[in-house]
């Protein structure tokens, strides 16, 4: 553990595991960091494998960059271009994950709470943290039934139910 985490894969895969179990759809969001100076191609395929296993719904995706003072700054670095492999082959992933996820949600039905105006639609949110786009026909800062008809790797589409 080079990166002097408190807990390990298996730790996470658990409690993924049991959260689907006891509290059914739900929103997991973790932090990926590519390219760290100790990571192998065989580290990579683990956290490939992970992504595949757990399938979170949001990753926040980094490159390692080399912070003065630290244990990791003295160490060789990884080749750049080996680098953006790796982030592009996760984030690929990532959106596929993401879509598919998305994708379950199609027919859901349920409250939206609406706190933010785009460019013509409407966001909010339902009690799964999902970001929930409508037309102009919602409120600003109401809870409203939304009928999901569609979704994107990153939102879902709906518009309100009667």
């Amino acid at each position: 553990n080079n990166m002097k985490r408190g807990h390990t894969v298996e730790t996470f895969k658990n409690v993924v595991k049991e959260f689907r179990t006891k509290f059914g759809p739900f929103t997991i969001s973790t932090d990926i960091i590519v390219g760290y100076p100790t990571e192998t191609e065989e580290d990579f395929q683990e956290t490939v494998k992970l992504l595949k296993e757990t399938r979170p719904d949001i990753i926040n995706l980094s490159r390692y960059s080399r912070r003065p003072g630290t244990v990791a700054a003295k160490m060789p670095q990884l080749n750049v271009a080996e680098v953006k492999r790796r982030s592009k082959q996760i984030t690929d992933i990532v959106n596929d994950i993401s879509l598919e996820n998305n994708k379950k949600w199609i027919g859901w039905k349920g409250k939206v709470l609406f706190d933010e105006d785009t460019d013509g639609q409407i966001k909010g949110r339902n009690f799964a943290y999902k970001p929930i786009f409508v037309e102009n026909d919602a409120k600003l800062d109401q809870i409203s039934t939304v009928l999901i008809t569609n979704a994107t790797n990153h939102s879902l589409i709906g518009e309100i139910a009667s």
